[in-house]
């Protein structure tokens, strides 16, 4: 968050409307205790040390939430004792074991947990630096040059953050008018944690303008969602949806040239991710066989083809050839193998170990597909099979499009993300610290 700041009084006693807060008759049964030094049937307010004591709580058990998935995730990446001296010849019994697929690995990227709980310190940080806190409506914060307005409501387990940053002038710009606002919220579903995040940003840089609005949803179960929509473009918007126990993705990304999906069916381990141009005719399709083992990729667009298999599941060699300029190779014996194609091995860990051809999409055939026009056999992934899949991409991506609710006209799928946001900032608020 930006620092060099100019205070705009705003009275406290506005009442923020722009999110209702939800309710909740869910037991607490979380192994960390939450905290209960007031009754939520109460009818004073809770302190300031209790409202703080509560988002502490809710802030903690977040931060350990990522270092555990952290420190599961660490012991996944198996090593070998192979090690590489310029170029070396290693047998294919030696490279390193492949890890156990069947792990859990952490849904969503670090990068969200790590972003988040930035902003939950800085929120933390704004909450202590109030004089006083008063629940429920907005509370006015100086730190050093920045400015907050800060509104806070808990009634176990339920707690709800919102805050407005604003900025008139820099330094760099001092035509630069910016306010943003960010809502969390905090919840238990049963045992599970859920966590969700609202950001908005309003920004005149003097020669040109920016509003940008940002949905994030986290359940400790694994479950993500998240949505982005530029408020002065139609055509950018961005969705994402992971189920963890299905392990299925959904992803909608539009902007100015066109956009792009990404789907899982899971039942094949096969990920599929489709482009389209501006009218919403299909310009690439990428195919990915094998779930996290990466057996086959498939890539075709603009009318080349780029193929990369898997070498662990290619039969016919047994030497890798380890270069730490680059220049790997794969033998059998002393035979050198595939030498038009490129090839990746690495060998501190289990890693890639790949081999890639770009061709044009005419050249593509079986005996390329399966490797036997280069003596080589690869039968994880059939050619007709290939083929089926990419005509079922290309000529039914529409279909898929829509079953997620999704039209492909920008319009629409703007509103309909838009539908998904808890709430949006006050803009009478807005207006108020704009001016």
């Amino acid at each position: 968050m930006k620092k060099n700041l100019i205070i705009v009084i705003v009275a406290v006693s506005l009442v923020l409307t722009g999110c209702v807060a939800l309710t909740t008759t869910l037991e607490t049964t979380a192994s960390t205790a939450m905290p209960t030094t007031v009754s939520t049937t109460a009818e004073p307010s809770l302190s300031k040390a209790e409202l703080i004591e509560r988002f502490e709580y809710y802030e903690v058990r977040f931060q350990e939430l990522y270092e555990s998935e952290e420190a599961a995730a660490a012991p996944r990446r198996k090593t070998s004792t192979v090690q590489s001296l310029v170029v070396v010849d290693i047998p294919r019994g030696d490279l390193p074991e492949e890890p156990d697929w069947d792990d859990p690995e952490i849904q969503p990227d670090p990068e969200f947990f790590e972003a988040s709980i930035l902003v939950l310190q800085e929120i933390h940080d704004a909450l202590v630096a109030c004089v006083t806190l008063v629940e429920n409506q907005l509370n006015g914060v100086e730190q050093a040059d920045t400015g907050f307005l800060i509104r806070i409501e808990s009634e176990e387990p339920f707690l709800e953050v919102e805050y407005y940053v604003y900025e008139h002038g820099t330094d760099f710009n001092p035509n630069l008018v910016s306010v943003s606002y960010s809502m969390v919220r905090f919840d238990l579903l049963g045992d599970l944690l859920s966590f969700e995040q609202v950001r908005e940003s309003r920004v005149d840089y003097g020669s040109w303008e920016e509003h940008k609005r940002y949905y994030d949803r986290f359940v400790e179960n694994g479950d993500f969602t998240n949505a982005y929509v530029d408020m002065l473009d139609e055509t950018q918007s961005h969705y994402q949806h992971f189920e963890a126990d299905t392990e299925e993705v959904f992803l909608w990304t539009s902007g100015p040239e066109g956009a792009w999906m990404n789907v899982t069916d899971n039942a094949r381990d096969l990920f599929a991710s489709v482009g389209f141009d501006a009218s919403d005719a299909v310009t690439s399709v990428l195919l990915v066989y094998g779930g996290r083992h990466d057996a086959l990729l498939y890539s075709q667009a603009d009318g080349s083809a780029s193929i990369r298999w898997n070498l662990y599941d290619v039969a016919g060699w047994n030497i890798a050839r380890v270069d730490d300029y680059g220049a790997e190779r794969i033998l059998l014996d002393d035979v050198v193998l595939l030498e038009d194609f490129e090839i990746e091995i690495v060998t501190d860990y289990y890693g890639p170990c790949h081999a890639r051809l770009t061709v044009e999409v005419g050249l593509v055939t079986a005996g390329l597909l399966d490797l036997s026009d280069y003596g080589l056999s690869f039968t994880t992934v059939a050619y007709d099979t290939l083929m089926a899949d990419l005509a079922a991409a290309t000529d039914g991506a529409a279909a898929i499009r829509t079953t997620h609710g999704f039209s492909g006209v920008p319009e629409t799928d703007r509103e309909i993300l838009l539908a998904l946001f808890p709430c949006f900032a006050d803009e009478t608020i807005v207006a108020e610290l704009w001016d």
